[in-house]
């Protein structure tokens, strides 16, 4: 049996990836949403299995309330980011591929 060669860009380009993704789901589960919370009546509070649905109504009302907010912007940077790294190791990955035309 023949062990699968994984490629080594994808998997630090996933793990740096993953990285981010999980520093911006911190910021956004620690920082902005009881920052909105804060706001809300008890029966509007955004609880933590609605936020997928609710996430551009959550970072709408984060920018209402707190407009000059880093946080929020540190959130964009590092979602983009993830994306960005997971995206360009997949081509790195894909391009490097043998046999490719």
């Amino acid at each position: 049996m023949q062990a699968i060669v994984f490629p080594l860009t994808l998997m630090l380009g996933g793990l740096l990836g993953g990285a981010l993704g999980a520093a911006a789901t911190v910021i956004l589960y620690v920082s902005l949403i009881p920052d909105v919370n804060k706001t809300l009546p008890a029966d509007q509070k955004i609880t933590t299995f609605t936020v997928d649905l609710r996430l551009p109504e959550i970072l709408r009302q984060h920018k209402a309330l707190f407009p000059e907010s880093l946080m929020r912007t540190t959130f964009y940077v590092l979602f983009v980011s993830a994306a960005a790294v997971v995206f360009i190791a997949l081509a790195i990955t894909l391009l490097s591929v043998p046999g490719r035309p």
